[in-house]
């Protein structure tokens, strides 16, 4: 009767593992997903900046390797706990839940990892909320309005937000760890890196915190100031359709305060 017990399947799976753990680990070496899925999450854990281009939260990533651990785990001391009636069956039903988590993550890196769908250009434009602002001010100065954390700090934000930076590395692959302070008193923190720079000319910035987008802001001269270009691409179009009703006003409202954060920079020259 054991063998038809939720426990009996997996019972069965540790006995071919521990008889035959090569052919288990190559069997698992040979998945396409797994071993993605196992890269992505290292990596994701190790860096908040792949961990958005990956499309892979922290969350997800230590799940995977939690789940990783304790497959191995099980493997590992079979012999201890297979002979104990009272270890078996919930050691046995870990190793159900785990290896269904493993499937699980697996197929989602699968079908979310950029590598296996790479967005058309059609897409892209379906997640992207885009404006764009003609600023009476040089590149330098509107870049120098994201270079300075005290500038910025003042001006990040729809109306009536304030900013506490707790971490600002304003370079390449850099950190921006900072929570934003609503008019209600409500407070949302936030965490991004600095994904490319060039200085009067372009800043990229990539939410890695809920909801990841990236944040690429063009700034060209124009005959009277600088065309500043404003585009937030989502990671799906079903998160920007949805996120459009609040972004787009909030947006404007943002470079409305860059605006009056520039102009009073330049009357305190």
């Amino acid at each position: 009767m054991y063998g038809f017990t939720l426990s009996g399947p997996q019972m069965l799976f540790f006995s071919v593992a521990h008889s035959m753990p090569l052919l288990v680990l190559a069997i698992w070496l040979a998945m396409p997903t797994g071993a993605l899925w196992l890269a992505q999450s290292a990596a994701a854990l190790a860096w908040p900046k792949y961990r958005f281009l990956a499309g892979v939260s922290a969350l997800s990533a230590a799940t995977f390797l939690f789940a990783l651990a304790s497959q191995a785990g099980l493997l590992a001391t079979y012999d201890e706990w297979s002979s104990s009636e009272a270890a078996r069956t919930p050691l046995c039903l870990l190793g159900l839940v785990t290896t269904a988590m493993l499937m699980r993550e697996s197929w989602r890196a699968l079908r979310h990892s950029a590598p296996f769908n790479p967005p058309a250009p059609a897409m892209l434009q379906d997640r992207t909320l885009s404006t764009s602002r003609t600023l009476p001010h040089s590149p330098a100065a509107v870049y120098n309005a994201f270079a300075s954390a005290s500038v910025l700090a003042a001006w990040w934000g729809p109306a009536g937000f304030s900013n506490t930076f707790e971490i600002f590395e304003f370079r390449p692959g850099g950190r921006w760890k900072f929570v934003m302070h609503s008019a209600d008193g409500k407070d949302y923190p936030n965490e991004s890196v600095f994904a490319a720079l060039e200085p009067a000319a372009k800043v990229v910035i990539e939410h890695v915190a809920h909801p990841h987008y990236t944040l690429t802001v063009t700034l060209k001269p124009a005959e009277q100031g600088t065309l500043l270009t404003w585009e937030q691409t989502f990671k799906d179009s079903k998160t920007a359709q949805g996120l459009r009703h609040m972004v787009e006003p909030a947006n404007e409202q943002n470079l409305d305060r860059l605006a009056q954060a520039l102009a009073k920079n330049e009357g305190a020259v």
